[in-house]
């Protein structure tokens, strides 16, 4: 078996959350322990290799560490050993890909920079990027760029796509809570319906997703009232809002404002409005993207995706190009059964060696 595939499934026999992944940091640490790098753990549970080549700045490849909290029903022999933790997200692969390129670069004599391998947790909750990213580390090593990639369903077996700028959006959760006054159906006027009234918001919102149509502003989740003959005093709304840049997302964000407004006066109901800040959107930076588009063999993607990612907070402090890895499956990722082609591991570290040769090209 090929060593990167026996990486895969080692590391996807022993899923783990969040930031509290002793078991899989270990197995990092194991194999990286015996290559010419310094080993850092700026958050708990990360791994980042640093191989220095002497040179003033460094570029950096990252790979996310964590599982998702679900049990897998897949069949295949090397299935998770941890019950309710799942590697369906493709980490597993991720961390295969880094941890075999790191093989490469150890076996490098020289290189134009030095090399920062960055194994992140916590990007599926609750933003390992951001923590890292405000420990210094980037700064610490002179990281000027940084790359990273991520298997994808629906894409051709070992497919590589990029685009230059926004490549996925940034997310927040809303929450809408409504509130009226309770009576009798039977006597209406003595009511304020706070149902009737999410209805009236609702149908609004719907008209503004047509005038954003590159956005997202969508409500999933509603609960509301105690009785089929009590008119609801409260209403709940759980939603989403995606957008790929501030200037929308502070547009929209008024104009749920406006809607609110305007449904208050209408149904004499009480509003009040909450989000939960989610990740920012993957901006890919111009220049690199495009640089990676004239150098390698890989395709433009021509519509960003409405998923998120915390690789962008890396992109918030330095140039970053996030790629696209076809999985070569159709099945989604977040499924029970999420499996891809194992032959893209290697694919993948030829992609980041290509990166390599890219730099050393240009230099």
């Amino acid at each position: 078996m090929k060593r990167v595939v026996q990486f895969r499934r080692d590391l996807h026999q022993i899923p783990e959350l969040a930031l509290d992944l002793p078991k899989t940091s270990a197995y990092l640490k194991q194999h990286l322990q015996a290559l010419p790098c310094e080993l850092i753990e700026p958050i708990s549970s990360s791994v980042c290799a640093y191989f220095n080549f002497g040179k003033e700045k460094t570029i950096a490849f990252r790979s996310d560490m964590d599982a998702l909290p679900m049990q897998e029903h897949s069949n295949v022999p090397y299935v998770s050993l941890h019950n309710n933790k799942m590697h369906a997200c493709a980490h597993d692969g991720h961390m295969a890909m880094l941890l075999e390129f790191a093989y490469h670069v150890a076996s490098l004599k020289s290189f134009p920079y030095n090399i920062l391998l960055i194994f992140q947790p916590g990007e599926e909750y609750p933003g390992g990027a951001r923590l890292l990213c405000e420990t210094g580390l980037l700064q610490t090593y002179h990281v000027c760029h940084i790359y990273g990639m991520h298997i994808w369903a629906n894409m051709k077996k070992g497919e590589v796509m990029v685009k230059a700028g926004a490549m996925m959006a940034g997310g927040e959760e809303m929450q809408v809570e409504i509130k009226g006054k309770s009576s009798h159906v039977a006597y209406p006027s003595y009511g304020i319906d706070a149902l009737q009234s999410s209805v009236h918001f609702l149908s609004a919102v719907e008209q503004l997703q047509q005038k954003f149509p590159q956005s997202i502003v969508k409500f999933n989740k509603i609960e509301s009232g105690y009785s089929s003959n009590i008119i609801s005093d409260y209403t709940k709304l759980h939603g989403t809002l995606r957008t790929f840049d501030e200037n929308t997302k502070n547009a929209l964000k008024q104009e749920l404002d406006n809607i609110i407004k305007q449904c208050e006066q209408q149904d004499h109901t009480s509003y009040h409005i909450a989000y939960d800040i989610g990740y920012p959107p993957v901006v890919n930076d111009e220049y690199l993207a495009n640089m990676c588009i004239s150098n390698l063999n890989v395709k433009i993607l021509t519509e960003p995706s409405y998923t998120n990612e915390d690789f962008s907070y890396y992109q918030q402090n330095i140039p970053g190009v996030f790629f696209f890895l076809g999985s070569g499956h159709s099945e989604m990722l977040h499924s029970d059964t999420f499996n891809f082609d194992e032959d893209i591991l290697e694919m993948g570290v030829q992609l980041y060696k290509d990166i390599l040769n890219m730099y050393e090209k240009n230099q």
